[in-house]
């Protein structure tokens, strides 16, 4: 897990902090956490002073308390960006726990989570955007802590079942009903094929 760990680190670390916002989502996201933090209004984002209406605020209020945390250390846009960075770490961490935990009992369960987790690392689209203030980070953190939980819900049904829950709500407040929708879709049918091929 320590050299894991260490990979991760290299993947997140370069790239949050010491340049300037990057055109288009990077831009946007840092302006609206600005606005928060000077209009003090956390319920709805905006950009340039009129309502953003286009992303649920969840991502920015994270991303406020880094900036609100860190800003006087690293600057305001940089100390933004440390949301982004917290999120991909927690998303690979969930995959690696994930995939490991579907592979429970047998040797090559660790190989596969970190597979899993240097797999979502090698994927063209997060190479970027793992290094901008992007809402999606937080729906990809929050989806793949309820795959785990999804995958684990057999030890703890309720309180995993809420914390599954939870993660779909979450993604919700990240960039909307899209993505909560596909998963809770597929563990609805999942669960009911299983029920169905246990009663035949």
């Amino acid at each position: 897990p320590l050299t894991y760990v260490v990979l991760a680190l290299a993947f997140v670390a370069p790239g949050l902090v010491g340049h300037d916002p990057w055109r288009a989502f990077d831009v946007i996201a840092i302006e609206l956490v600005h606005q928060m933090h000077l209009t003090g209004d956390w319920t709805v984002p905006r950009l340039a002073g009129q309502p953003w209406l286009d992303d649920p605020p969840l991502y920015h209020w994270l991303a406020l308390v880094f900036a609100k945390a860190f800003g006087w250390l690293f600057g305001f846009h940089n100390a933004v960006r440390l949301a982004s960075g917290v999120l991909v770490m927690a998303a690979l961490w969930f995959l690696y726990l994930a995939a490991r935990h579907a592979s429970a009992g047998k040797a090559e369960g660790r190989p596969a989570g970190a597979s899993a987790a240097l797999l979502l690392m090698g994927s063209v689209g997060l190479m970027v955007h793992a290094h901008e203030a992007v809402p999606d980070l937080a729906t990809l953190a929050a989806s793949c802590a309820a795959l785990f939980f999804l995958l684990n819900s057999n030890r703890k049904p309720f309180k995993y079942g809420i914390a599954f829950g939870l993660c779909l709500g979450a993604a919700f407040l990240s960039t909307g009903p899209v993505m909560p929708a596909v998963l809770g879709a597929t563990a609805l049918i999942a669960h009911l094929g299983v029920r169905r091929s246990a009663g035949s």
